[in-house]
Parts: structure tokens; C-alpha cells; sequence
């Protein structure tokens, strides 16, 4: 018996509808040839030698197919039981994962006598099967190599799977759209996999005029002339139809098979409320080959049998109709797959597979920009945009979550109706903004119709810039034909939400256009392309690396935490102008209460000498504010500390800036010559309350002092700006800030003199969570930090002071802030969110990932005030340190500067500019920029271009680009939590491995000419 079941070749099968012998059937339109249905034309030897040993029992089984559904069967038993007992000869998978749905398929196999035909539905499958379009997306799609490539997609993932038949979405097929499905469908079947069309109209036909009969059928005609294999109908339409075909002279199957020409397969599933007799007889009788059902198999069974022994039913008709299947069988491999799977030839899971790229670029493919006559898309100029979303009709979650990735988003949900419009939680806020997106969530026509929630959005448009996104039928946009911009995204998926988004602000471009007429304003055919100004946001597959060969920073990353190198992390790699991983693992503390987000926001640390400084200075440079040869000391108006006489107050100055007067004895250990006499008129006066004096640790206190300054080498000002960015100033590698923490060596208690734990009086500054320190503080330092001793040799050596200097001297130039600066130049115009100094002023504190519980100073678990004490006397912004972000706004600068410093359309930064600042000057520094290491080891990979640049930080993060591979790399932690003393991401080497991984990615992927390929290469 099994090698009658098993036989082992490939030939076509065919399909003959069986018609009722009524007077009428000849007389009902002309019989049209024969379409081509695919395994009509193949050899019938297997199934006609099966046939012919099958019992009855055998053949009824053979008719029925089950519904495997987790959320249904439970179980295997019942499917089981009734394939091993009752020989059900058909399994449908619905909603099972991939690797659930090969293993069940396997079991199945191996409990059935005869090979099982494996079917799924595409609109309930699993997660890594390619998502199948809707049709009206399928026919917004310009290039028609795509097309092709989902249905031989569908059909290698079907081989894989061991899946023999894919069940189309259940939808009205319209003429417009019919074309592109028969693309998708006919290189299916190439493939041997059986197509099956839905047609889900329920009004019976025998009450239909022939004239709207032939306008439903339309599309299914030109299905069925293309040779589709399988056509599911409504069991309704088909029992309705069959009580009345006589009187009305009309016969579904008569009108399938000679008006429709269809030939093949054709199938109805039961709902679980039907009359399982009475429909199974009618659908039987009405020609149907094949019930699906999801219970009573068992039953359904003993019905079929007693309708045959009862003579409702011919034994001929049943062997006619279980032929069909079997030589279905025969022809899509389903034999092949069941002497295998039984043989236990197969692998445990299929070949992973990368179904969602192709779904990805579908979805990009068809999304329609319809209208936008002033070219505002994708936006510009995010500097003064301040846009709200409206999600109407229902929330759409993914599309907000996509445009906060680039630029700040508020909005709200609002609900509609015909009678009431448009029901706003909060319409007070729409005039705080000047852009306004309504994304309209599959609204129905007839909602429209009454006119009061199209009145509701119009007086919107009147106030705002606004931009309509469709989610839904394109009809829909005739209503909004006076609107300025009319995106068309035809559904709601959550993908198809992420790429609308996306569009909006050029992480895509628009390519689709409308696939039919809309009101009078919009032909077939409509559709403005733009291209991509910003990052995507997408797949690994989407530039030609496996998401396999990126897993290892999963295990990496999981690694370092249990092994508490740090709590928590972002990881982002963005390659080509895509970010392709962006993923946020663990917590914000060891205690696990609280997981990390992608947006949350770390402690850059160092990285703000990049960021920040250099990013600053750049600008400068190339408009002449900064001469990269200029002396620091030209961009100082005043290089003295200045003191005017005041009596008995303290003054504060450095070691480096000394004072002659008539107790000048103090300094006796300076020689002559060494101090420059500067006139008392030329000292302007200065409000000096409050500021305390240190000379070497000693307090002074100054009569009537003149300011005199040291003006040998070793002064600070006499320092290129090219020093300071290369770190070859000279200058230590910090400042000495202990005698600022401590008043007079105090180390009991930092509050009394220089700092309170209240906001109030001069104790503005501040510095961690009710630590406030004297504003004086602030400017004695800042000043202090001027007059440094320079050692004598120059040679390389890594400085905070070097670019807290720098800091000063933008701030000097500009007579303003440099964290104003970098907002109006480089944050706001590229929609950064959260990198920014003191976070707490305008974030939330459960975004705001904690570093180090400072034991010694603040005696606080530090959670977003920056970690650098330097930094935190400073108030928090320095050159050095002091910014905090998550991976996402760091990347974005990185890309500008990979771009050539044009970003969403805007140039930033001149191309020479950012070649000049990157390019290796001096050992392993740019400037301002770290460069791969000549020897030794770097926090990064080792294959690194040598043309790559970045900077790492104290805290645990690491941001770096490489413009040969177009690759932009960030890794953020808070290794220091809970403690500074933690080297254990350091030692384990975690930033060096994961972007070794990225690396190693990037060569896999160069073995093949496209991943493609390598995904349906059998």
C-alpha cells in the first residue's frame, strides 16, 4: 500500500466542473476553449492508479479539508484522529508561526495514508511568510519586476514550508486591479503552487441581472482565462442559488464553467453555524470539489457516505472530483514533500528566509503621493515646523511612532460620525501649531457622504498647513480634492503605517500612483515620485545583509548584561542611509524596574567633544569665524582676570593670574621680568560680591590690586585652535576642580559657602538633584579655566580643557550661548528630540537613564544631571561633556556628516569642510574626531576604514561613521552604573565586538550579488 501512495514524479491536473443534467445547461452562453489551468496539462498515471484502490471511505475523505487554527484546534488530537481514521485529505494552516506551521505540517504527513494537499490563507499567516498586498496596492505598484518576484517569493517560501496551495485574501477582485493579481498568480503556478481566488459577493445570482452578474465575474474571468488553479465561493451564494436555479433558468456551475470558463478546482468553507447536512449536500450537488471545515470531520464523513449509499450523490461524481485533487497533488509536489516527510528526509525547520524585504519595498512601491502642487514633501526646514496629528477615525499607532523618529510630534485620536463630525479631545491645542497631519484611518464613504465631517476638516485646512494621509480606499481622496497634499497609503497594516511616515519626511521616496479614476480631479495613473532626503528605517535585507548574520549582537549585548557590564543599552546601525538595527536591550538599573526604550536618553559623556564642540567649530570655521592657525587669545576680549579694589571681599583667581600691590611680599618667589604692569586705568571695573580668592590654596585678600598677567609660552593663549583639537595643547588632561567642590578643603559637607541645597539667592546653578551652586562659582571658574600653565612639551595628550576652551572661545565669538548655537545650526534644523544639555529641564525623568551614585561630592544616584564633575560645575555644559541622547539623534548627525552634510534637503555643513575636520592630522586624531588607532586598541572594530572617525565616552557609549562603507555605528550604556570602578565592558570588549559583527555582516553580504539570491536559491 505505501508505494502505490508514494510514487514520485510531476504531472499537471485538471478540473471538471460537475453540471446538474438540467434542459437549460446547453442553451446558457457558448462554451469558451479551454484555459490553460496548469495541472490539466500534466500526466494522470498517479492518480488514476491511486484512485482505483480507494475505498469509498477513502475517496469521501479525500473531499474535506481541515482548518488547522492554534486559536481553534488546540491540540493536534482532533486533526489527528481524523486524518489517521477518517482520512481527511487537505490541511489549511491559519495564524501559525512559521516554524509551528513546518513542524505541524510534518506531523500531519506523516499521520496521513495518502499525501495531504497543504494549503494557508495569506490574509491570517504566519510571521516571516511575505505578506501579500491588498489589490488596490498590488495595482499602485509602477514596475511589474516586483510583481513577479511575490509570487516566486510565495512560492519558494510555499516549498519550503511544504505548502502546496496559497488561499488569496478574501476581497471583491475589481477590473482595475485584476491585472496585477494574475501577475502575482501565474508566477505562482510556474512555481507549482496551486493559486486560489476568493469571491466573497453572498447576493444570490439567480436575483441578479445578468448585466451586474457579469460585472462581479469580471475580474474572475480574466483569473480563470489565465488558468488559475482554485476558486473559493461563498458556500451561501452557492446553496441559495442551487434552491432556485430551476425556476429561474440559471445554474452557478453552468455559469462558471461555459460563461466564466473556469475550469479548476473549486472550493467553499463551512462556518461552524452551518447545517452541515444540508449544506454539504448542496455543495456537493452544486459542483463543489472541496469543504473545508474547522470541526466535525468525523461527521461530515458519515454524511458524504450516506448521501452516495442513498444515491443523492454518484459514486462517479465523488471519483471525478477526488481525481482533481489528487493529480492537484501530484502536480504541486504535495506527493514529493509526504514520502519525504515519512522517509524523515527533511530538515527540522526550513532555511530562514527574509520575507518582510520584499513586503517592505511592495509597500514603498505602491504608497501614492497624489497631490502637492508647492513640493512640500517630503517636509524641509524642521526648524520652525511644529506639527500635530490628527489620527481619525481610529489610532494608528506605528505611523505616529515612525514620524517622532524625526522631528517632535504631539496630536490625539479623534473619533467621527455622520451626525456629530469630528470629536477632538483637545482641539485647544492645534493653534500652538503651524503643520497639521490628518491621517485618516479607513473612514467610510458614507461617513463623508453627509458632508459634516469633511465641513469639520475643511475649517482645519483654513488655519494650518495641512497634509491628508489616506489610510483606506482611494475613493475616499475625492472628498479632499481641494486639500494641498494627498498621500494615498490604501491600508492600515502596521507597515504600510511605518513607510507613510517615513514618505512624509524622506526616509522613502513616493513612487505609486493611482491604479483607477478618482472624482473628476484624479486620473488613473496620478502619482509624484520624490526621493529620499533622511534616514530609513527598514530591514538588514534592505542592503543586502542576512538579519542571521546580525543576531550575534543580540547574544553579545545579553552577554554583557548578565554579566553586569552594564544594565541596559541601544544599539543602531544605519548602513546606506538606512538604519537597519535599532534595538534597545535591558534596563535602566540593576534593580530591573524599568526596561530601556529607544528613547530613552543616555549620558554621552566624551561624545559631546564631537557632537557639541567640534560640530560647533566646524560651522565656524568654514563661514571665518575661526581660523583653525589662529591663536586662542584672539577670539578673548578680556585675558586678564580683572579686580577692582573692594574692601575685604574675597576674591577667587588662579595660580596663573598674579596681583602687584604694596603686599606684593606674597609673591616673593617670582623673579623680576616675569609680570606685565598693567595701568590701573585700564582695569575696567567689575561687580566682584561674593567671589572668593585662591592663590595656591591659600586665601588672599586683595587691596587695591592691579591685574598682571604671565606672558611667556607658557600662556594658554597663545594655543592654535588646531592644538586644542588635535589634543596638542599641552594642557593636562583636566582641570584641578577640587578646590570648587570644597570650600577651603571641607570635605564633611559641600554646602555652606559654595553651594545650598535650595534655588534661592545666588545659588542658581544647578548642579545634581537639591545641590545648587553660587552662580560666582561659575564665572570664577570659567575665567580660571582661561590661565592654565601650559607644560612645555606639546606632544599628544588627551584633554578635557582642550575643548573646554574651545567651548569659551565659541561663546566668546558668537556673544552667546554655544548650546544656543548648535540648536539654531545643526539640532532643531535636523528634528533632534533629545540630545541636548540638562535633560531634566525638558524631559521626563522616567526617560533619562541614571549613571554613577556619586558617594564622594553629590552623594546621589545621578539621573539625568551629567556625571563629568567638570561638566556639573559648569551647569552642566561644557565643551567636554554634558550632552545627553539616545542612538537615533546621534545617528542622524553622523549621517549628515556621511552625506556630505546635506540632510532633509538642507546643507548643514560643506562636504570639504567635514573631509578637512575627519581626515587623520596628527597619530590617531582628527579634529576634534578620534580616528582608527595606528597600533594599539580602540573601543571599535579593527576593520574599520582607516577613513572612519567617531569618539567614544567615559560612561560606556561609543558613535562612529565610516564613509567607505556608508555605515554610521552607536552603542550607548551606563557601564558606571552603579559605579565608575565597573571595567567590565571594557575588558569584555562589548562596543569592539558588536561593531566587529557589523563588519563581518557587510563581508558575508559581498559573497552575493543580491541577498535575493541568496534567499530563493535552491
Amino acid at each position: 500500500m505505501q508505494n502505490r501512495y508514494s510514487m514520485l514524479f510531476f504531472f499537471g491536473f485538471s478540473i471538471s466542473m460537475v453540471m446538474l443534467a438540467t434542459i437549460y445547461s446547453e442553451n446558457r452562453g457558448r462554451e469558451i476553449e479551454d484555459a490553460d489551468v496548469p495541472f490539466l496539462q500534466a500526466r494522470s498515471e498517479w492518480a488514476d492508479s491511486v484512485l482505483r484502490q480507494m475505498s469509498l471511505e477513502e475517496k469521501v475523505g479525500q473531499l474535506l479539508a481541515v482548518v488547522a487554527d492554534p486559536d481553534t484546534t488546540g491540540g493536534q488530537l482532533p486533526i489527528t484522529h481524523w486524518l489517521r481514521e477518517y482520512h481527511a485529505g487537505s490541511i489549511i494552516f491559519n495564524n501559525y508561526s512559521y516554524e509551528q506551521q513546518y513542524k505541524r505540517t510534518l506531523l500531519y504527513q506523516s499521520y496521513a495514508a495518502l499525501p495531504l494537499l497543504v494549503g494557508m490563507y495569506s490574509d491570517a499567516q504566519n510571521d516571516q511568510f511575505v505578506e501579500f498586498p491588498d489589490d488596490w496596492s498590488l495595482a499602485a505598484v509602477r514596475e511589474d519586476t516586483l510583481i513577479g518576484k511575490l509570487g516566486k517569493e510565495v512560492a519558494h517560501q510555499s516549498a519550503q514550508l511544504g505548502n502546496q496551495l496559497y488561499i488569496l485574501p478574501y476581497r471583491q477582485h475589481r477590473s482595475a486591479t485584476v491585472g496585477k493579481v494574475l501577475k502575482v498568480t501565474s508566477r505562482m503556478q510556474e512555481e507549482t503552487v496551486l493559486a486560489c481566488a476568493r469571491f466573497e459577493y453572498t447576493h444570490p445570482f439567480s436575483k441578479t441581472s445578468e448585466q451586474s452578474r457579469d460585472s462581479l465575474w469580471a475580474p474572475y474571468k480574466a483569473m480563470a482565462r489565465s488558468g488559475i488553479s482554485v476558486l473559493m465561493l461563498n458556500p451561501n451564494l452557492i446553496v441559495e442559488d442551487t434552491v432556485v436555479s430551476i425556476a429561474q433558468n440559471f445554474s452557478i456551475k453552468d455559469y462558471l464553467h461555459n460563461h466564466i470558463g473556469f475550469k479548476g478546482l473549486l472550493v467553499a468553507e463551512l462556518a461552524d453555524s452551518m447545517d452541515l447536512t444540508l449544506y454539504l449536500t448542496k455543495l456537493m450537488r452544486a459542483g463543489v470539489d472541496m469543504v473545508i471545515l474547522r470541526k466535525d470531520v468525523d461527521k461530515a464523513c458519515r454524511t458524504l457516505i450516506k448521501l452516495v449509499k442513498g444515491n443523492y450523490l454518484s459514486e462517479a461524481d465523488i471519483n471525478q472530483k477526488v481525481r482533481k485533487i489528487l493529480m492537484a497533488k501530484a502536480w504541486s509536489g504535495a506527493v514529493d514533500f509526504h514520502a519525504a516527510a515519512r522517509r524523515e528526509q527533511l530538515a527540522e525547520t526550513p532555511p530562514a528566509a527574509a520575507p518582510t524585504l520584499l513586503s517592505r519595498r511592495l509597500t514603498e512601491a505602491a504608497i501614492t503621493l497624489v497631490k502637492d502642487p508647492q513640493r512640500q514633501l517630503p517636509f524641509q526646514h524642521l526648524a520652525g515646523r511644529r506639527m500635530y496629528v490628527l489620527n481619525v477615525g481610529g489610532k494608528l499607532p506605528e505611523f505616529n511612532t515612525y514620524l517622532g523618529y524625526y522631528t517632535s510630534i504631539h496630536g490625539q485620536e479623534v473619533a467621527i460620525s455622520r451626525k456629530e463630525g469630528l470629536t477632538f479631545r483637545n482641539k485647544g491645542e492645534l493653534p500652538l501649531f503651524n503643520t497639521l497631519v490628518m491621517a485618516l484611518n479607513n473612514i467610510p464613504l458614507d461617513t463623508l457622504m453627509s458632508g459634516k465631517v469633511i465641513e469639520d476638516l475643511r475649517q482645519l485646512k483654513e488655519r494650518h498647513q495641512v497634509v491628508v494621509v489616506n489610510f483606506g480606499a482611494p475613493e475616499v481622496l475625492a472628498y479632499f480634492a481641494d486639500f494641498p497634499v494627498l498621500v494615498q497609503a490604501y491600508n492600515n497594516r502596521p507597515l504600510t503605517q511605518e513607510v507613510a511616515a517615513q514618505l512624509l519626511f524622506g526616509g522613502v521616496g513616493a513612487q505609486g500612483r493611482l491604479p483607477l479614476k478618482v472624482g473628476r480631479q484624479f486620473a488613473a495613473g496620478t502619482g509624484i515620485q520624490t526621493q529620499p532626503t533622511r534616514l530609513a528605517y527598514t530591514i538588514p535585507e534592505a542592503v543586502n545583509i542576512s538579519s542571521v548574520d546580525l543576531q550575534q549582537i543580540d547574544s553579545i549585548v545579553k552577554e554583557g548584561i548578565s554579566e553586569f557590564a552594564m544594565p541596559g543599552c541601544q544599539v543602531l546601525v544605519a548602513k546606506d542611509g538606512k538604519v537597519i538595527y535599532h534595538k534597545a536591550f535591558g534596563h535602566h538599573t540593576y534593580s530591573r524596574r524599568q526596561r530601556v526604550r529607544e528613547t530613552d536618553l543616555y549620558d554621552l559623556a566624551s561624545i559631546t567633544k564631537v557632537a557639541a564642540t567640534t560640530l560647533a567649530s566646524m560651522k565656524m570655521y568654514e563661514t571665518g569665524k575661526l581660523g583653525l592657525d589662529n591663536l586662542l587669545g584672539e577670539y578673548f576680549k578680556d585675558k586678564r582676570i580683572l579686580v577692582d579694589s573692594l574692601d575685604m571681599h574675597e576674591v577667587r583667581y588662579t595660580a596663573d593670574t598674579l596681583l602687584y600691590e604694596e603686599y606684593a611680599a606674597i609673591y616673593g618667589e617670582l623673579e623680576s621680568g616675569e609680570l606685565d604692569l598693567i595701568e590701573s586705568g585700564e582695569v575696567p571695573r567689575m561687580n566682584m560680591e561674593r567671589k572668593a580668592v585662591r592663590y595656591q590654596d591659600s586665601l588672599v585678600i586683595v587691596y587695591h590690586p592691579t591685574t598682571l598677567t604671565l606672558s611667556n609660552e607658557s600662556n594658554i593663549f597663545q594655543v592654535s585652535i588646531r592644538e586644542l583639537l588635535t589634543h596638542h595643547s599641552g594642557l593636562d588632561a583636566s582641570l584641578n576642580i577640587y578646590p570648587y567642590m570644597y570650600y577651603k578643603g571641607q570635605q564633611t559637607s559641600p554646602f555652606g559657602v559654595y553651594f545650598d541645597r535650595t534655588p534661592n539667592g545666588d545659588y542658581k546653578v544647578q548642579v545634581a538633584g537639591d545641590f545648587y551652586m553660587d552662580r560666582h562659582q561659575l564665572d570664577a571658574l570659567w575665567r580660571d579655566t582661561r590661565y592654565l600653565r601650559l607644560n612645555e612639551n606639546r606632544n599628544y595628550k588627551y584633554s578635557d580643557i582642550n575643548m573646554i576652551l574651545l567651548h569659551q572661545a565659541i561663546d566668546s565669538i558668537n556673544q552667546y550661548s554655544m548650546e544656543r548655537y548648535l540648536d539654531t545650526q545643526f539640532y532643531r534644523p535636523l528634528g533632534l528630540q533629545t540630545l541636548r544639555y540638562n535633560p531634566r529641564r525638558s524631559v521626563i525623568s522616567s526617560r533619562l537613564i541614571p549613571t554613577e551614585y556619586d558617594h564622594k561630592w553629590r552623594k546621589q544616584l545621578l539621573k539625568g544631571y551629567v556625571h563629568d564633575p567638570t561638566a556639573a560645575l559648569m551647569g552642566g555644559v561644557a565643551g567636554s561633556a554634558g550632552l545627553f541622547s539616545n542612538a537615533n539623534d546621534l545617528a542622524i548627525i553622523f549621517q549628515m556628516l556621511l552625506n556630505g552634510g546635506n540632510y532633509g534637503g538642507e546643507q548643514l555643513l560643506e562636504e570639504e569642510t567635514i573631509r578637512l575636520f575627519t581626515q587623520r592630522h596628527l597619530g590617531h586624531r582628527g579634529l576634534g574626531f578620534d580616528k582608527p588607532p595606528l597600533r594599539g586598541r580602540y573601543p571599535i572594530a579593527s576593520t574599520a576604514s582607516p577613513n572612519s572617525y567617531g569618539h567614544t565616552g567615559f560612561t560606556g557609549t561609543c558613535v562612529w561613521a565610516d564613509p567607505d562603507e556608508d555605515l554610521v555605528f552607536v552603542f550607548l550604556s551606563n557601564r558606571i552604573h552603579p559605579t565608575a570602578n565597573n571595567r567590565r565592558l571594557i575588558d569584555m570588549r562589548i562596543r569592539e565586538r558588536i561593531h566587529e559583527v557589523v563588519y563581518d555582516a557587510i563581508a558575508q553580504s559581498r559573497q552575493y550579488a543580491s541577498l535575493e539570491g541568496r534567499i530563493t536559491a535552491r
